[in-house]
């Protein structure tokens, strides 16, 4: 890891500390869950997705996930999906390193795994740039490995989740944000995951599962630092 990847993990390391509270982190969770995003479609096709009978590469689901990124925000503003038959073609190019991580659990990620976990979800990171045509894909290619391996990644967005990591002076479209060069948004989104595994440990996030998004723990973890923003704003 090199000095800069180094210093921007410990920043985030320490972003994070702010969650040893359990008392804050309850708060936090009960806020998105009462407030954030009530009776929206984003919520409905995301528990349509998590409950998906048909297979995870199947036409129907991989429509489904399409479906549910556009109620993401993930077609709109500065982002831009691929066609479906595109999007589909790249997640079926790519369906081997899914399957690889299909078990993994962002909670019990052991030492001797961990390298290799991240390697190939590196491969998934760089083989999902053709999942939209913009060229920041952090976000979109966040939120797809999310509802791909929904146990394992967590969904990235700028309003929350990047706001938290980066700081709030920034401008949510600057380069700050997310850089322009697709190895340095590998980085950050690395750096990110890197904080979220390590934020997994500090407390048994399957009992803050609320009964509207934290089907699992990246999201629970997820809904942590939207909460957090929102009691912060």
């Amino acid at each position: 890891m090199s000095e800069q990847q180094d210093r921007q993990l410990k920043k985030f390391l320490e972003k994070i500390s702010v969650f040893n509270d359990k008392d804050l982190v309850e708060s936090c969770l009960e806020k998105t869950e009462n407030d954030y995003r009530s009776g929206d479609v984003g919520e409905y096709l995301y528990k349509q997705l998590l409950n998906a009978e048909h297979p995870k590469f199947s036409h129907k689901n991989i429509e489904l996930v399409h479906v549910t990124l556009q109620a993401w925000n993930m077609n709109s503003r500065a982002a831009k999906l691929k066609d479906l038959a595109s999007f589909e073609k790249t997640i079926n190019k790519n369906r081997a390193d899914f399957l690889e991580l299909e078990h993994d659990r962002i909670e019990f990620i052991g030492d001797k795994r961990h390298e290799q976990l991240l390697s190939t979800l590196e491969k998934l990171f760089y083989g999902l740039q053709d999942t939209c045509e913009q060229n920041a894909k952090l976000v979109t290619v966040a939120k797809t490995l999310h509802f791909f391996l929904p146990r394992l990644a967590v969904p990235i967005d700028r309003k929350y989740t990047l706001s938290f990591f980066r700081g709030h002076n920034l401008k949510p479209d600057s380069a700050e944000y997310v850089p322009k060069e697709l190895h340095q948004q590998w980085r950050l989104y690395k750096n990110i995951f890197l904080s979220f595994f390590e934020l997994a440990k500090m407390h048994d996030f399957e009992n803050y599962k609320d009964n509207r998004w934290g089907a699992n723990t990246p999201k629970s973890l997820d809904n942590l630092v939207i909460g957090y923003q929102l009691l912060n704003r």
